[in-house]
């Protein structure tokens, strides 16, 4: 006789399904923390051009970057609420990252210097949290 039988059949086919789902269980894993750092770096990069850009002295204003719930907002001018609001440049976060720590970070004009160091921390649920940090020389690391 050839051909295989029911039980070799059946084991062949309980280790695919283990093989699949010890596959599907990884790549889940590796899109959350994707998206988490997806958010990071731009909050990263929003966070150095408002630096940068106060230090060369854009529209002769200080910069700084606002945040409020999921928007985090790059902004011209003294303060948030006296911004230069043709100029922001507007993140919105994945509604499943949720963003807390600083709420306001000035940069100012050509020092770049902020008035203490800040941080803002994302997180997602099953990842491990993010924190984003400003010095007091406006250096931004992660």
């Amino acid at each position: 006789m050839r051909g295989f039988t029911l039980i070799e059949i059946l084991l062949a086919v309980a280790v695919l399904v283990v093989i699949a789902g010890s596959t599907i269980g990884l790549s889940w894993t590796t899109v959350r923390v994707t998206a988490l750092d997806r958010a990071t770096e731009e909050v990263v990069e929003l966070l150095r051009s408002a630096h940068w850009q106060a230090m060369l002295g854009v529209l002769d204003q200080p910069h700084g970057v606002y945040r409020q719930g999921s928007v985090i907002t790059h902004y011209v001018g003294p303060s948030f609420a006296n911004r230069l609001s043709t100029h922001d440049r507007i993140v919105t976060l994945p509604v499943e990252i949720t963003a807390t720590g600083a709420a306001e970070i000035i940069f100012a004009v050509r020092t770049g210097r902020i008035g203490a160091p800040a941080g803002i921390t994302l997180e997602r649920p099953g990842s491990n949290p993010r924190t984003i940090t400003v010095n007091i020389g406006g250096i931004v690391d992660w």
